[in-house]
């Protein structure tokens, strides 16, 4: 039987376990090698199981973690490109989470190109969400772009938005996580500066001058209040785009944005499709006329560009640690922010 990680209701996680998962028209059924913990997401569901019964939370079907990389074992359908053996990764709940086995539709896996380990092609499903965060911004070669919040996906973000031209200054409260980003700017790109957030402020207000403010925004916090956003407000000049990346209270001052005609979007995820049944599950793309970037795409793309050595995560892998103390694992989540990227080793006896 497939062994999955479930949360309990005195804030920590446990091994049961869990029933196949129905084969489906075209995709591939794997073996875990490993899967990232997602923090921010991660403790939230924990947190709301906080309190409940084991069969309460059993009744729920959550099921913690959404992306990883594994070993093909069968093949479903035909247009996957791939075959039995191959390394791939995964991404994207209900149909992946932190399981020994998963049946994975074909949009969703991605064979791993060659020379990239297996720990870093886990972070797929947090490099696309950036991806397709940072594709929220409309980037253009020479726009300033803030991003607060370097979890993995902020990290990722202020990455991606130098990638494509963009000046970038990245800022958040946990100087380790500012240091971290330090580590993970690949050579050539002097456009990203990562400041301690006491002087973010004084940092990118100077960026800002001679163009009434910075063009864009990208906000990857965690937060119950909507301060992380009322913050940037002043640092950005008339027209400019905000984009909530991270999981936070919504709530603005009208005349902030009356004033200055702020545009505010919440990135979905990886792109279009997620969430959808027919393009998910079915298969059905949609025309590459009309949407260039796609799900599938933004996760086919963050491969090549880790795999190139343009995009870094490495850095980031923070612990490994084996199935067998996976309760260590989730202490870390909630105890030390700075292990950003958690590793889970399937493979690893305890």
């Amino acid at each position: 039987m497939p062994r999955c990680i479930i949360p309990t209701g005195d804030r920590s996680v446990r091994l049961v376990e869990a029933p196949p998962a129905a084969p489906v028209k075209s995709g591939v059924r794997c073996r875990a090698l490993c899967s990232l913990v997602s923090p921010g997401t991660e403790r939230h569901q924990i947190e709301n199981a906080e309190g409940k019964s084991d069969a309460e939370i059993a009744a729920s079907g959550v099921k913690l973690g959404y992306c990883g990389a594994g070993v093909v074992e069968e093949v479903f359908g035909t247009g996957t490109g791939l075959k039995p053996g191959d390394t791939v990764a995964y991404y994207g709940s209900p149909y992946v989470s932190h399981t020994s086995e998963l049946i994975v539709p074909g949009p969703l896996v991605r064979k791993v190109p060659g020379g990239l380990p297996a720990e870093q092609a886990a972070f797929i499903g947090l490099a696309a969400i950036a991806l397709h965060g940072v594709r929220q911004t409309r980037p253009a070669i020479g726009d300033k772009v803030l991003v607060t919040g370097l979890g993995v996906i902020g990290n990722f973000c202020a990455q991606l938005a130098a990638l494509s031209g963009c000046r970038v200054i990245a800022t958040d409260r946990h100087p380790g996580r500012v240091a971290l980003l330090e580590k993970c700017t690949a050579p050539g790109l002097p456009n990203l500066r990562a400041v301690p957030y006491e002087s973010f402020g004084q940092v990118a207000g100077e960026a800002g001058k001679g163009t009434a403010g910075n063009d864009a925004a990208i906000v990857c916090v965690s937060s119950d209040s909507s301060e992380p956003i009322r913050e940037l407000l002043p640092l950005l000049r008339p027209g400019s785009r905000i984009v909530a990346a991270g999981l936070l209270e919504l709530s603005f001052p009208r005349d902030d944005f009356f004033a200055k005609e702020f545009e505010f979007t919440v990135s979905r995820a990886a792109g279009p499709g997620r969430y959808d049944s027919s393009y998910e599950a079915d298969g059905v793309d949609y025309p590459v006329q009309y949407v260039r970037w796609t799900e599938s795409h933004n996760l086919a793309e963050v491969l090549s560009l880790l795999a190139e050595g343009r995009l870094l995560a490495e850095p980031m892998v923070s612990a490994v640690y084996p199935i067998g103390r996976i309760a260590d694992a989730y202490r870390a989540v909630f105890d030390d922010p700075s292990q950003t990227g958690i590793i889970l080793d399937w493979n690893t006896k305890p």
